[in-house]
C-alpha cells in the first residue's frame, strides 16, 4: 500500500499566512510613496554617506541639521554632492498612506 503525502495542517496555514502577508505588504509599499504637497527647508550637512546598494551608482545618504535644529537623515539625488559643512537644500515629502516624512537633498551649496 502506498503512503499518502497529505499535507499537515499547520502547513497549510502556514502557506495561506505567507500568501496574506504578500497580498498586504505588496500594495501597501507600492502605494505608500511620497507624493501630495511638498516643503522645502534647508540645514547643515553634518555627514554623508552611499548606502551599500547592487545599483550603480549607489545612493547616498546624508545626515542634516534643519534650520530649527531637527537632526535627520535624507537621501540625495543622484548628481548632487554633499560634503559636510555645506548647506542643503531638502525637500519634505509625506507618505500617501502613512504619512511619515520623507526627507530628500536635492541640491548643495558651499556653507557661507
Amino acid at each position: 500500500m502506498a503512503k499518502q503525502n497529505t499535507p499537515r495542517p499547520y502547513q497549510s496555514w502556514l502557506f495561506v499566512a505567507v500568501i496574506a502577508f504578500f497580498a498586504i505588504a505588496i500594495p501597501y509599499s507600492l502605494i505608500n510613496q511620497p507624493g501630495g504637497p511638498m516643503t522645502e527647508t534647508v540645514g547643515i550637512i553634518e555627514s554623508s554617506g552611499s548606502v551599500p546598494s547592487d545599483v550603480v551608482p549607489p545612493s547616498a545618504i546624508a545626515t542634516v541639521r534643519l534650520k530649527d535644529g531637527t537632526l535627520i537623515q535624507a537621501n540625495v539625488v543622484s548628481g548632487s554632492v554633499a560634503l559636510r559643512g555645506q548647506v542643503a537644500h531638502v525637500r519634505i515629502l509625506r507618505r500617501v498612506l502613512s504619512g511619515a516624512k520623507a526627507y530628500e537633498v536635492y541640491r548643495t551649496e558651499p556653507a557661507q
